[in-house]
């Protein structure tokens, strides 16, 4: 079967191929084989396919493909440097581990308007038993940091698709110091991956860290979120959180007004809410008591946590790819 992988390669010159040629290769066992074997990794075979889009497909599909790309990183980087693959990967949750493999993905798929990454992968992670102590951001030298123990949310949570998660208690159980100043800026835009388990109550799921800072998060009366000033949104169908359900969450700020959007929802106006004027660190599933405002926690899960130093509305390139990386990766709809 190698043999016949290398023949039906080694008769293409550059970029054409014969779509149904290759079809039946991808389909062909051993042409997996030969990419396992080595065979495909040196040009011209290798340009080949990486020229093609099918490949792109099936191999992003493909758990043993996958595994191979993880350990040739010089390869990695060319698949993840090209549009259609990269296409491929993002669709693919069996693939989504190749675009946090490297610092060409995380830049590829987040932009250069990245400023924090926490995904609840077990490499950015450092556990004391099962609570997680430190969580890394991919993107710079930043972590969220559990307190004591016995309040520290736990790690390896159940997700969709067989990724994992961090699992909040909802009675003292936060992540602070995070990044500092995600909240300050103009122009912002977080990402969250949660499934709320308790609604009742405000919930915080992330905030800043001044005290009875600004917040997002869920409530019995169907989601709030409250800004420094005292101001508050309550959210209408379909913006509503749901109960023991994964579901994507966009806050959007932009010279100061607010959006939400949850999951594929048109995006609602919060109005203008200011957040604290200072620098204030990002705290997972915590809001700390301020003069008026008592103090929060999260009940429920968090998968991810993404956020831009800029406003990424729906047509922007980066939340198109971001969304769908989140929205195959954790099958939210």
């Amino acid at each position: 079967m190698y043999i016949k992988a290398d023949r039906i390669l080694s008769g293409i010159t550059g970029g054409a191929i014969n779509s149904a040629q290759l079809q039946a290769l991808l389909a062909d066992p051993g042409y997996l084989g030969a990419f396992r074997s080595g065979i495909l990794y040196s040009p011209p075979r290798r340009d080949v396919l990486l020229a093609s889009p099918q490949a792109a497909a099936v191999v992003a599909g493909s758990a043993l493909a996958v595994a191979e790309l993880l350990g040739k990183s010089s390869l990695l980087t060319a698949v993840l440097a090209d549009s259609s693959w990269f296409a491929a990967l993002v669709c693919s949750p069996t693939a989504v581990p190749l675009v946090y493999a490297s610092a060409t993905g995380i830049a590829t798929l987040f932009g250069a308007d990245r400023k924090a990454v926490f995904a609840p992968h077990a490499a950015q992670m450092t556990l004391s038993g099962s609570e997680v102590t430190a969580w890394r951001d991919y993107v710079g030298a930043t972590q969220l940091w559990g307190g004591a123990a016995g309040a520290r949310p736990t790690f390896d949570g159940p997700a969709p698709n067989g990724f994992t998660s961090v699992a909040f208690d909802g009675v003292n159980d936060a992540l602070s110091a995070g990044p500092s100043g995600l909240f300050a800026a103009a122009a912002t835009t977080f990402y969250v991956v949660v499934r709320p388990t308790t609604m009742t109550s405000d919930r915080v799921w992330i905030a800043e860290g001044g005290a009875g800072g600004g917040y997002i998060g869920s409530s019995g009366t169907g989601g709030v979120l409250q800004a420094y000033s005292g101001g508050t949104y309550n959210f209408a169908a379909p913006h509503v959180p749901t109960a023991n359900t994964w579901q994507l969450y966009r806050l959007r700020k932009d010279s100061g007004s607010l959006y939400i959007k949850r999951n594929s929802s048109a995006e609602v106006s919060a109005g203008a809410m200011t957040f604290n004027a200072g620098a204030q660190p990002l705290i997972v599933g915590h809001r700390l008591n301020g003069s008026s405002v008592p103090e929060r926690f999260f009940a429920g899960q968090i998968a991810e946590i993404v956020n831009l130093g800029k406003s990424a509305g729906d047509a922007d390139a980066d939340n198109i790819r971001i969304t769908e990386l989140l929205r195959s990766k954790y099958a939210l709809w």
